[in-house]
């Protein structure tokens, strides 16, 4: 899709390509990849609470407004 001032669209510009066909916008992170890795380990739901205490109890230093970005 094309912006009025003739630019790419800007989500579509964000969007970075990972191995297995996941789209991820913004920049990559450390936090972010924490995150990912845990939700793709964990079988089925997780709460947020449930898996920022699963990332602090593996020595992650990710912040619960993190996990449940």
């Amino acid at each position: 899709m094309t912006e009025p001032n003739g630019s790419a669209d800007a989500g579509t510009a964000r969007n970075r390509s990972r191995p297995g066909g996941i789209e991820l916008l913004g920049r990559p992170t450390v936090q972010r990849a924490e995150v990912l890795q845990a939700l793709i380990d964990h079988e089925g739901f997780v709460g947020a609470q449930t898996l920022h205490a699963a990332l602090v109890a593996a020595g992650s230093a990710v912040g619960l407004s993190t996990a449940t970005s």
